[in-house]
C-alpha cells in the first residue's frame, strides 16, 4: 500500500531539516538530553498545539497513542517526565529561530502577491508570582515578558521571544530584521532613535506614539483631511523634528505628526 503522510506530518515537511540541525548546533540544543533530541521536542510541543493537550499527562497520553506514526516523523515514545525535564533545561532560542524560519518562507510569499506588509509590535508581561523564586521583576510583576511581531493581514504572529520581565521592549525590538516597504505600529515603550533611524534607512515606515517629554520641533502645519477615525478624532497634524537638547539625535523628520483627542499622539517617519 502506497504511504500517505498524516495531515500533521505534512505540516512538518515546511521545517528544514538540515537549517533546524543547524540552529540546533548553533545553540547546543542537544546537550543535555541526546536522547530527546530537539527534533522530538519540537515535534511534540506542535503536536500539543495540534491537538490542543492542555496537560503533560494528557500530551503524553494522545502521543503515544499514535505510535504506529512515529517512525514516519522521525520521532518516538514520549515520557512526560523528559519533556518536563526539556522545557526547563532546553534553550528557548531553537525554537523561537525557528519560528522564523517558517515565518521566513511566509514572508517571501507576501511579497511575491505584492501585499502591503504591516507589522504590529508588541509585548505582554507573564506574572509567575512569588512561587518561581528564579522569575525576575520589573518593578511590577515578577514573571516573563512574551514579545510579539503580528502581521493582521495573514492573522498570525511573524517573531515571537520569551524574555524575562526586566528586558526592555526596545531591546528586544532592535533585533527584528527590518524589511524594506513595511510599516511598523509600535507603542512608546519602543522609544529608541538608533532604532528608529535603522527603520528609516531600510526603507520601512515606523507608526507610534511620543513619549510626554520628548522635544519636537514644528517644521510645518498640514490640513487635517479625515479627522474621524476608529474611536478618535484628529485635532492636529504636522511636520516634526526632534528638538532634543541633550545627546539625543535622531536624524529624520517625521512628515507626519498627529494629535487626536484623548492624548492619543501618532510619529511616523521614511526617508
Amino acid at each position: 500500500m502506497r504511504f500517505t503522510p498524516s495531515i500533521f506530518g505534512q505540516l512538518l515537511e515546511s521545517i528544514n531539516r538540515r537549517r533546524f540541525q543547524e540552529i540546533v548546533d548553533r545553540h547546543d540544543g542537544d546537550a543535555y538530553d541526546k536522547s530527546f533530541r530537539s527534533w522530538d521536542h519540537l515535534v511534540a510541543l506542535i503536536f500539543a498545539q495540534f491537538c490542543a493537550s492542555t496537560s503533560l499527562r494528557g500530551l503524553e497520553a494522545n502521543w503515544n497513542a499514535n505510535s504506529q506514526h512515529h517512525y514516519h516523523l522521525a520521532s518516538g515514545p514520549l515520557m512526560r517526565s523528559t519533556l518536563s525535564d526539556a522545557n526547563r533545561r532546553r534553550p528557548v532560542a531553537v525554537f523561537s529561530e525557528t519560528f522564523s524560519l517558517v515565518a521566513g518562507q511566509l514572508d517571501r510569499q507576501t511579497r511575491r502577491e505584492g501585499a502591503a506588509m504591516l507589522r504590529l509590535i508588541d509585548s505582554t508581561p507573564v506574572p509567575l508570582g512569588k512561587l518561581c523564586d528564579w522569575a525576575k521583576s520589573n518593578g511590577r510583576i515578577r514573571g516573563m515578558k512574551m514579545h510579539v511581531v503580528y502581521d493582521p493581514n495573514a492573522d498570525h504572529p511573524r517573531i515571537l521571544d520569551i524574555t524575562d520581565a526586566n528586558i526592555n521592549d526596545a531591546q528586544i525590538g532592535r533585533t527584528i530584521v527590518i524589511e524594506k516597504g513595511a510599516t511598523y505600529v509600535f507603542d512608546k515603550g519602543y522609544c529608541h532613535y538608533g532604532w528608529w533611524a535603522a527603520i528609516a534607512a531600510a526603507g520601512a515606515i515606523f507608526v507610534t506614539r511620543p513619549k510626554s517629554n520628548m522635544g519636537l520641533k514644528l517644521a510645518c502645519g498640514r490640513p487635517v483631511e479625515v479627522a474621524q477615525g476608529d474611536g478618535f478624532t484628529i485635532v492636529d497634524d504636522a511636520e516634526v523634528s526632534l528638538a532634543s537638547k541633550g545627546d539625543s539625535k535622531l536624524p529624520i523628520r517625521s512628515p507626519s505628526h498627529r494629535q487626536a483627542s484623548g492624548g492619543r499622539h501618532h510619529h511616523a517617519a521614511d526617508q
